[in-house]
This record gives structure tokens, sequence and C-alpha cells, in this order.
């Protein structure tokens, strides 16, 4: 096999890119260079349908299912054994990527083949197929993991806005207008004969480009490949060509567009919905239209002054919660413009203010010069921080696109070409691209609240089950093809198979120190053009109505004003300027510190330093922007509690560790205090401003991680009150049960159930809590034990379980089921299996397997530098439970199977036992579960 150059380049930062092409195959390598000991790779597939049947994404779930070579159950086990986490993958409108991260360039090198084999010659059996994407329950319920999946979403207010939005710009049944998911009527009718011919039609070696970060060469690449190469057709099937003049969605007349209502299904018909508006935007050749483009969208939404927030979401009375962009990289983009927490009395104001703002010749130029070198330096701290996720998008439709022009699409890649031509262009330049994406809106789509679509799903949903169930023939029929396929799923993977890949290596991240300056002032010492401040406080200070106004507290940060030093606008247009990342964390390390983070460039430090210090000890509270930021959360809040996922755990914190700053921050509570200061606000500032005046004088600790001077060491000293006698409270002291054992929390217009169970424990111990990594590695493998029966039977979409150290709880979660309850006792049937005398669930194989994740978990935690700073953190504030990374693994190493054993029938155990277990929590459909089901 041979490999052909065909383009390469440099980006920035020093970071280089070669794509090549294997030839005779035609698969693509894109190689892209990296210092992280990581070596990750993404398998990208040109998958476009013009039908609503989900075979892009049914088929993504079935890949992983076994291939010709392989049984099913080997794939994410041999990734354990290659020293990674599992394999992972996602489906676009337009393209399906299979991708897997290894801590060790040895262990990338012998899973790849692995993988693509899976990828080019799955087994598509009818048996994964019916459990994985559709079956029918003995119940008469709709399963299936990929359909649990889409029930959950199909009907939200943001997925039906998506798909109207895709309507109103593109014809019925384009490719970019379909649902590639599958519509949940679609899944019930296709058949893995289907998927089978989709695969054959579009998984063809040109089709394919393997886009590779980390530090291996293309010769290793080939050899490694070589394998895969020879079973290949010697001369391939070319994939179907397109047409441009397909896939760009017909020119309409400027300044025409679309106005669409939708329902979706809600309890209330006050509730918040979403607006979103589409915008044909500019073509993927266009590389420098494309980044103004990205600017301008900034501009108009990023921060509080940014023109469209301060008009809806800052107005006198807030027409929305929340604003945000992204782009679909289609040949033709569009851009989506999503107005959140929407109240539906107010649209026509949103559309006005809408086309007043679009419409405007005024900017402020300065403005849009700190937001693109703001966007510079965010772009090289992703890559310095090995975050490649643009740089892979470019790459990827660069792959699906580039036949389709004659301009190259890898221009994007250029940036500093494009920031420095961009910094030099005149406001008349700006003007004309606002003006050009304000004659190129399309659609503006209202998703509004109905409790007559939420009865009329639930009416049509109950009316298909019974008449499945008042066929004896029909469901007999069903049954039988149900427990054929659940046996055959059922077949344990050969573990001797998977060890035979063979012992992997770890790679070393390297050594990283810090010192210790002053008291309470740290420095870590890493290569970097950036310095990265983090200010901790102990919010155990704090009363719990202070704790509860934290969040209000974090919405406001950056848009108060400086006494007199900076008014609002002086203060984001500088925060902009000078910050490429600043955040305020309000839950912290161990869920009970206040952490404020900057990111900035180093030669900024004092400029920097200045304004850090009036961010945290000088802030002004002003009633409007306080009243305003009570708007946005209260709707915020009823977007939140229609999510069964965020009302669990919003549930979990509120009834385990009620006086935490968590606790403070649940739904529940933060409506009440709320509701409370909208009706005093003159009082409530008063309280603001106190509690902001009490933080700015609290003791902290500072950290500082990049190339600092000894300057900067009295500068930083200079700005707070810091000392080295802190002491953080972890959120464990918090915990205490409140109410009932088990809370079971019905969710109006969800569809799918969660469920989590707390066991409270807290212990320094490392080797137990390395113990608990292993067994949640074990736990959470897709084709181990617990992945055969509740992924591999269509009870649950996903499943985890883990220790929280710091917070001080095990927690088991099972999430978007469609038959909660049998997914629990399918699960506590296991693990009592496991502590049961002569258990035959675990071995010592398993036990290594899941060792070989917890080792790529290892090293991810410190694969670039600034996780280990993050990390070097954590061990400075927790002493006794710090160990060096190799102590680490030295620790792990000598785990085994008698302890995983042990720490089950010592602690999981207790998870299903009602008298023992702390806390569960279930959020479901109303009806769906009830106490009698955990046969109290």
């Amino acid at each position: 096999m041979s490999y052909l150059l065909t383009n390469s380049g440099h980006i920035i930062n020093g970071i280089h890119y070669q794509i090549y092409v294997l030839q005779p195959s035609g698969i693509s390598v894109t190689l892209l260079e990296s210092n992280s000991p990581l070596i990750s790779g993404d398998i990208v597939v040109r998958t476009l349908t013009d039908t609503n049947e989900g075979l892009p994404h049914t088929l993504e779930h079935l890949i992983f299912l076994g291939s010709a070579s392989y049984q099913k159950g080997f794939l994410d086990l041999a990734a354990n054994q290659c020293i990674a986490r599992g394999t992972n993958a996602w489906t676009s409108q337009d393209s399906t990527v299979y991708s897997v991260t290894c801590g060790s360039a040895e262990g990338f090198l012998k899973f790849l083949p692995i993988f693509l084999d899976h990828v080019l010659f799955p087994l598509l059996t009818e048996e994964a197929f019916y459990t994985e994407v559709y079956h029918v329950t003995e119940d008469g319920d709709d399963a299936g993991v990929v359909y649990c999946e889409m029930q959950t979403y199909e009907n939200t207010d943001d997925c039906l806005a998506d798909k109207a939005l895709a309507a109103s710009i593109f014809p019925p049944n384009h490719v970019y207008s379909v649902e590639t998911g599958g519509l949940l009527r679609e899944l019930r009718k296709i058949t893995v004969d289907d998927c089978r011919r989709y695969h054959s039609d579009n998984y063809t070696a040109e089709n394919i480009n393997v886009i590779i970060t980390g530090n291996v060469s293309i010769d290793e690449v080939t050899n490694a490949l070589n394998c895969i190469i020879n079973k290949l057709p010697s001369h391939p099937q070319p994939p179907k060509p397109l047409s441009i003049s397909n896939l760009v969605p017909m020119s309409d007349a400027s300044g025409v567009y679309k106005e669409v209502d939708l329902y979706f299904p809600s309890q209330t018909y006050s509730d918040p919905g979403i607006v979103k508006v589409g915008i044909l935007a500019a073509s993927l050749s266009d590389g420098m239209k494309l980044l103004a483009e990205e600017i301008i969208m900034e501009y108009l939404v990023s921060s509080p002054v940014s023109p469209l927030y301060s008009e809806l979401v800052h107005s006198a009375s807030p027409l929305c919660s929340g604003i945000s962009f992204e782009r679909l990289f289609y040949p033709q983009t569009v851009i989506v413009l999503s107005f959140t927490g929407t109240v539906d009395d107010r649209y026509p104001q949103i559309r006005n203010k809408i086309s007043a703002v679009f419409g405007s010749s005024v900017l402020n130029i300065t403005r849009i010069r700190n937001l693109l070198y703001q966007k510079l330096t965010k772009t090289s701290f992703e890559l310095e921080s090995n975050n490649f996720d643009r740089i892979h998008s470019i790459l990827t439709y660069h792959h699906l696109y580039q036949k389709l022009f004659s301009e190259s699409l890898l221009g994007s890649l250029e940036f500093n070409n494009m920031f420095s031509n961009l910094l030099s262009k005149d406001n008349s330049f700006w003007q004309s691209v606002l003006y050009s994406l304000y004659c190129s809106i399309r659609s503006i789509i209202r998703a509004k609240p109905s409790p007559k679509v939420m009865n009329e799903l639930e009416v049509e949903c109950e009316k298909r089950k019974q008449t499945l169930l008042s066929s004896s023939l029909d469901m007999q029929n069903l049954n039988i093809k149900l427990a054929k396929a659940l046996a055959i799923n059922n077949e344990t993977v050969d573990y001797k198979s998977i060890l035979e890949i063979g012992i992997v290596s770890p790679s070393h991240p390297g050594s990283l120190t810090y010192k210790k300056h002053l008291p309470g002032v740290f420095f870590h010492a890493i290569k970097s053009s950036f310095l990265t401040i983090s200010v901790i406080k102990d919010a155990d200070q704090l009363t719990p109505f202070e704790k509860s106004c934290l969040p209000l507290i974090a919405k406001m940060f950056g848009d108060l004003p400086i006494g007199e030093i900076y008014s609002r606008t002086e203060l984001n247009s500088f925060m902009e300027k000078y910050f490429s990342y600043h955040s305020l964390d309000m839950r912290g390390l161990y869920g009970e510190q206040i952490v404020y983070a900057f990111t900035f460039e180093e030669k900024e430090i004092v400029a920097c330093l200045d304004l850090i210090g009036h961010l945290i000890n000088s802030n002004t509270v002003v009633p409007k922007i306080v009243e305003d930021a009570i708007e946005m959360l209260l709707l915020d809040l009823s977007t939140r509690e229609r999510c069964g996922y965020e009302t669990m755990v919003s549930m979990v914190d509120e009834l385990t560790f009620p006086k935490s700053t968590a606790a403070m921050s649940s739904i529940n509570n933060q409506r009440t205090v709320l509701k409370n200061a909208k009706n005093d606000i003159p009082t409530f500032c008063t309280s603001i401003q106190n509690l902001l005046e009490k933080l700015s004088t609290s003791p902290c600790c500072v950290h500082v991680s990049g190339v600092p001077t000894e300057g900067s060491v009295r500068r930083v000293v200079d700005k707070f009150p810091i000392t080295d006698k802190l002491t953080f409270t972890h959120l464990h002291s918090y915990s205490t049960i409140v109410g009932d054992k088990i809370s079971i929390v019905e969710v109006p217009g969800e569809e799918t159930s969660y469920i989590s169970l707390l066991l409270l424990h807290s212990t320094d111990d490392m080797t137990f809590r390395l113990q608990m990594r292993v067994f949640s590695a074990w736990f959470g493998q897709l084709d181990g034990v617990i992945g055969r029966e509740i992924r591999g039977k269509g009870l649950g979409y996903h499943f985890f379980t883990k220790y929280y150290p710091h917070e001080g709880y095990i927690m088991l979660q099972i999430q978007m089921s469609n038959d909660i309850m049998r997914a629990y006792r399918v699960t506590r049937d296991i693990i009592f299996r496991i502590v049961s005398p002569g258990q035959d669930i675990l071995d010592e194989d398993q036990i290594n397997l899941a060792k070989s994740s917890v080792i790529y978990g290892l090293v991810s935690e410190v694969g670039t530098p600034h996780k280990a700073v993050n990390e070097q953190i954590k061990e400075i504030h927790c002493p006794r439970s710090a160990l060096a990374h190799d102590r680490k693994l030295e620790v792990l190493y000598k785990i085994s199977l008698v302890d995983i054993v042990k720490l089950c029938s010592t602690y999981i155990v207790k998870l299903f036992e009602l008298e023992k277990v702390h806390k569960i929590v279930v959020t479901c459909p109303p009806g769906k579960v009830s106490l009698s089901d955990f046969e109290i």
C-alpha cells in the first residue's frame, strides 16, 4: 500500500497538518501534530440521506455491535485494553464520526484497524437491530436504545423548532431538512435490511477520512491499516457524485422570510418557548466571510452590551432569557440564531427588535476589533490546550465538500492571515456584512407551549399500545422475536481474544512542578503564551440565603459597573479586549467553593490584574440589572423543570445536601428566592450589595499558571486578601437526607425516565478511590455485563456509577429509559449475584480491562499542562488524598478481583438495599413509577 500527500500546511502555534490518500483504497488520512500524550482518531464518513428514517444514526449504533472479524462486544473492551475509556460516535446532518482517544500511541495503532474493521465490515444482525434500534416490550411499550434516545428529543421545543427551520429553508426530503436521527414513526417501520443497503451505498473507502491528532507518522498508520486495506475490493465502488445544485437551497428574494408557528407538548400555556431565526450565510469556500459573519454574530449576542442582548434580555421587560447562535456547515452555510425562554405574547416585540438591530447602520468598530482579537487568542489557547474541535470541523467539511468547489476549503485554516485582513477593515465593510446577514434571513420560527399537544401525544401512544395488546397473536410473535434477540445478544465476549491484543504501555505525560511563592499564592510553571489566574474562596462562610443568591451573582458577573471607574459598557469592552476566557463557578472544586477564573495573554498582566481586582472587589449593584437577571433566571427555571435529567440533578442536591450551595441553587429553592426578591427589589438589592462586599473582603488563595514573571507576584498579592490558612469545606459535610428515602418526581411532557441511587461515603483513601474507578469502568462498559442487560436489551440509553470523593457519595444512575424499574431490577440482580457465593459475573480478565480504561483516565487528567494544573490545585487543597501520577499507577496495578468483589459487598450492594441506601430519586412521565414498584 502506498500513500499520496495531497495537502499540508501550518495553522498557528507551530501546529502543522498533512492530508494523505491511501492508495489504491481512496481512504483519506489527516495528521495533526500535538504535544499531548493522548492520541485521538476520528473516522469521518459522509452519510447523506433524503428520508426521515434515521438510517445514518441507526447505523452509527449498529456499527459497534460486531464485525465480520470480531464478535459483538469486542470493540469497546478492546478499546479498554488499548488504554482508552471506550469509543464514541455522533451523527450530524451530513456525516457520522466514530471517535476514540488512547493514552498510548502503541495502543492507538493497535486499536485503529479494529475500529475501522467495524466501520467497513459490520455484522448488522437482525437481533442486534431489534434490541438496539426498536422493539416492543411484552407490556406493549415502545423500546430500543435508538428509539429511547430520539423519544427524549423529538417533541422538545428545540427539536421541533430546528426541524421547522430546516423545512423553511430547504425543500421536503432534502438532505438538510430531514431528521438524520429518525422520526419515531419511521423508526417503528425500518428494518435491518434498510441499514444494510444504506451501509453498502455510503460506507465506501473514498467516503472515509481518518483524522488523527497526536504524535504518529503516516508510515505507522499505513502499517497498522494494511490488514484492513487488503480486505477492500481491488476496484472500489466510487461514491455517489455530489452536485452543488442539489445541496444549496433555492435563492429567495432578499429580505423575504417565512414566519412559522408550531406547538410543543407542555403542562401549561404559560411555559416559556423558543424563537429561532434561520439565516442563509456565507459559502464554505469563503473563509474570510465565514469569520467576518462569526464576529458580527458575536458582536450582536455575546455579552450584556451586545445590541440584541441589550434590546431583548436587558430591556425594560425582558423578552427572553438567553440568546445564542450556531453555524451549520453546509456548502451554503446556515446560521441559526436562538432566543430561549420566550413568552408568547411578546413575540411581535422580539421580531421587531431583530429587524431593528439587523437593519442598524451604527456599529462600534472598536468593539468589533476587540472581538476579533479575542477570537484569535481563544483559538490559540484552544490549540495550546489540545482542543482541536474547530480544526476538525474545517478538515471534515473539506473532506465532505471540496470536490464541489474550485477554491480550497482549507483557506479557513489560515487564521493569522484572515485575522490580519479583517483587523484592517473599516466600518463600511462590517456594515455590509451585517446588512448581508439581514437580507439573508429566511425564516423566524416560534415554538409555543401546548397542553393540548401533550394530551394528544399521550392518547396516541396509549392507543397504539392498546391496539398491539388487543392482538394476542401479534404480541406473541413480538415476544418470541424479542426473546430470541435477547438470547443471542446476551452471549458473552471471549475475553481471551481481547487480551491477545497484548499489553500496551501508557504514555507518560511528564512531570509538572509548582512553587508556593508566598503564603496562599501558587505558581504553576507551564510553557504557555497565556496566564490563567484562579481566585478561590470558601462558600462555607455564607448563610443559606447568601448561597441562594450566588446563581444571580454569577448571572450578573461582568455586567455590574465598577463604581465610578468603569461603566457597564466600558467594563464589557475591556473584558472583550483582554480576556480570552473568564468564568465564575459557584460550585468550585468540591461543591462549596467560589472560583473566579481568567485567562489572558501574559503581556497584558498589568491591565488584566487591575481589571480582575475591580471585578472581584468593586461591583456596584444596579436595581435594573438585578431585575433583568431575576426575570432571566425565572425563565431558565421554567425551561429546566421540563427536562427529566435537569429535574433529577436538582432534586438530588436539594434532598441530599439541603444546606449546601448546590441545594440553594436547585430549581425549587431558586424559584422561591427569586419570586420573593421581585416583591421587594430595593431590600433585595441591598442584600446583594452586602454579599458582594462580604465576598470581596473574604480571604482567598490564588493560583497562577503559565510563565509568570517575578514582578507579577507582588501585583497578585496587592489585589486580594490572600491567606494560606484557608480551609475548604467539602460538600459531604452538608449531607442530611430530607424527606422519604425514595422521591418520585413526575415531569409532564417528559417521555423517558431517569433514576439516581446515592450512598453517602467520605474517605481520603486513594486505594478506595481507585478501586471505585475500576468498578465504574467495568460497570460502564457498553459491551460488558451491565451494558448487555441495559443497553443491549433496549432498557436504557446511558448508565454509570461513580464515586465523587470531594462531595462524599457514590452514585449509580440510569438515563433515558422506557422501563426504568425493569432496568433498576436487572442492575440490582447483577450486583447481588456478584456478592453471592461462587459468583460467576466478574473475573480477573474483566478487571484488567477496566484497569486499562482507568489508566487512560489518569493519563488524560494530566494530558495537557492546563489539565495538569487543575489536578495540582485539587491536590494542594486536599493533601491527604494527593498521590503522584506514577504512584497512582502503582496502586492501580495492585487492584485485584478480590478487591472489587469486596468493594461491591461493602458498598455497591447497599445502593439496592432499601434500608441502607441513602436516597433514590426518580424522574419520569406522570403515572410511570410508584413506590410499590420498589417492593416496599
